[in-house]
């Protein structure tokens, strides 16, 4: 699952401390951890894609004009 981080955690799980998770910083966790880390108010799900577009759609521009 995807989370992004809204509160340091203080958690730890199996002897695993979480405290290097970065406030504002999306992660993909397990569903477990996530899911802990949601109900302690640590973390939100997080639906957004990571990946962002470089360039801008083809033609665009020309679309933009023609709507004018």
């Amino acid at each position: 699952m995807r989370v992004l981080i809204v509160k340091p955690p203080s958690v730890c799980v199996n002897g695993i401390h979480l405290d290097h998770l970065r406030v504002g910083e999306v992660y993909d966790l397990s569903a477990q951890i996530a899911s802990l880390l949601i109900v302690e108010g640590c973390a939100k799900l997080e639906m957004r894609t990571s990946r962002r577009r470089q360039y801008p759609r083809p033609y665009a521009a020309e679309r933009r004009q023609a709507q004018r």
